[in-house]
C-alpha cells in the first residue's frame, strides 16, 4: 500500500464500528443481512482468514431462488474461498444466473481465481498430497481456461517432484491442445524431455513441439534444443541441419 492508503486504513480501524470484533458481533446479531455480512467478510479477508463459514452462515438464511442478485454475488464472490465448498459448486451450476446478476466475465474471473488460489501454493511447494486432494474439484469445472491452468500446474508439479512417468503422460496427452501456440511453454517441455526422458517415441513427439516453437518464432536457443533432441534419437543428419541454423541465428 502507498503511505496515504495505509494511514487511511489505520485511521478507519481506530473507529470502533470498523473493528473486527464489532463487525463480527453486528453480523452475528443479524446473519441474514447481506450488507453486514459483506462488511464482516471484508474484515475476515483483511485479517487473512477464510470467510467461507461466515458466508455459509448468511446463505443458510436465504432462499436459493433469491440468491441471484448483485449484492448476493458480491457476498459469494468474496466469501466463498474453498474450492470444495458446496456453494462453489452452486456457482458453477448457476453461472448463467449469476452472470445476469453481475456479469459473465466476473463469474469467470471468480472461477479462475478459485482454481489458482486453491492449487497454486501446493504446486509451488511440490505438495502432491494436497494438490491431488483438491485437483479433482477443479477438473470437474470443464472450462478451457481452467483445464489449461491445470495442464500448466500438472507439468510444473510433476517436474518439481521428478515424476517423469506422469509428466510424460500429461504432456503427451495435452500439449498439442493447450500449448500449441505458446512458444515458451513448448521450449520448456521439449527441454525437459531433452534432459530427463529416454523413451524414443516420446522424444520424437518432443521434436515436433520444438519445431512448432521454431515456427512461431526462431532463435538460436530453440534450434540448439532441436539439435540436441535429434542427437538423442540418433538422427545426426537432422541434428547437423539444426546446428547450422544455430550459427545462422547467432550472426
Amino acid at each position: 500500500m502507498k503511505k496515504e492508503s495505509f494511514l487511511e486504513e489505520g485511521n478507519k480501524l481506530l473507529q470502533n464500528d470498523n473493528q473486527y470484533e464489532t463487525l463480527k458481533a453486528v453480523f452475528n446479531a443479524e446473519p441474514s443481512n447481506a450488507d453486514k455480512c459483506l462488511k464482516f467478510i471484508t474484515a475476515v479477508r483483511k485479517a487473512g482468514f477464510d470467510a467461507t463459514e461466515v458466508t455459509q452462515k448468511y446463505l443458510a438464511t436465504q432462499a436459493k431462488e433469491n440468491l441471484f442478485t448483485e449484492l448476493n454475488w458480491r457476498v459469494m464472490a468474496n466469501g466463498i474461498n474453498t474450492i470444495e465448498a458446496p456453494e462453489f459448486q452452486f456457482i458453477l451450476d448457476h453461472q448463467t444466473e449469476f452472470g445476469k446478476a453481475a456479469s459473465p466475465s466476473r463469474v469467470e474471473k471468480k472461477i479462475l481465481f478459485m482454481v489458482q488460489d486453491n492449487l497454486r501454493a501446493y504446486v509451488d511447494a511440490s505438495d502432491t498430497l494436497n494438490y491431488n486432494k483438491r485437483r479433482p474439484y477443479a477438473e470437474k469445472i470443464h472450462l478451457r481456461k481452467t483445464d489449461s491452468m491445470l495442464f500448466k500446474y500438472d507439468t510444473q508439479i510433476y517436474a518439481n517432484t521428478q515424476d517423469w512417468k506422469k509428466y510424460v503422460a500429461v504432456t503427451q496427452a495435452k500439449t498439442d491442445e493447450f500449448a500449441a501456440k505458446d512458444s515458451n511453454q513448448l521450449v520448456e517441455i521439449a527441454s525437459v524431455y531433452l534432459n530427463y526422458i529416454k523413451d524414443p517415441i516420446a522424444l520424437e513427439k518432443a521434436i515436433t513441439w520444438i519445431q512448432k516453437a521454431i515456427e512461431i518464432s526462431e532463435n538460436a536457443e530453440k534450434h540448439l534444443v532441436a539439435a540436441k533432441l535429434y542427437l538423442k534419437v540418433k538422427n545426426k543428419a537432422k541434428a547437423l541441419e539444426e546446428a547450422e541454423n544455430i550459427t545462422f541465428h547467432k550472426i
